[in-house]
C-alpha cells in the first residue's frame, strides 16, 4: 500500500516557494515530484494548493514510478507526467526523464 503525498504537497506549497527558503522572484520556479504509483490515488490535493502551486512555478514535472493507474490529484498537477514502469535501469531512466523536462525548462 502508497503512502499519502497530500502533507507533502501542502507542505512544498506553502512553505517551499518563500525568500526565507531561497526563493527568487526574478527566476520562475520549477518542480519536480515523483512519487510511486499507489500513492497517487490516496493524495488528495486541496482546489488552493493547486492554484498556489501553478502561480509560483512555471513548470511541474510528475513522475509516477510503478502502473499507471490513470489520472490522479497528484498527476494533475503536473504540466508534465511521466510513467516509468518495470524499468530495469530505473535511475538511469529517471534521471533522463528529470533533465529531458528542465531541458526545456
Amino acid at each position: 500500500m502508497g503512502s499519502d503525498a497530500t502533507m507533502a504537497i501542502e507542505y512544498l506549497v506553502h512553505n517551499t516557494f518563500t525568500p526565507s527558503r531561497g526563493d527568487r522572484s526574478q527566476f520562475i520556479n520549477t518542480v519536480v515530484i515523483i512519487t510511486d504509483s499507489d500513492s497517487a490515488p490516496l493524495s488528495r490535493i486541496m482546489f488552493l494548493d493547486h492554484a498556489v502551486l501553478a502561480s509560483k512555478s512555471r513548470d511541474v514535472l510528475v513522475v509516477s514510478v510503478g502502473p499507471s493507474m490513470g489520472s490522479n490529484a497528484i498527476e494533475e498537477l503536473g504540466d508534465s507526467v511521466v510513467h516509468i514502469n518495470n524499468s530495469p535501469n530505473l535511475s538511469s531512466d529517471l534521471a533522463a526523464q528529470i533533465l529531458a523536462f528542465l531541458k526545456h525548462c
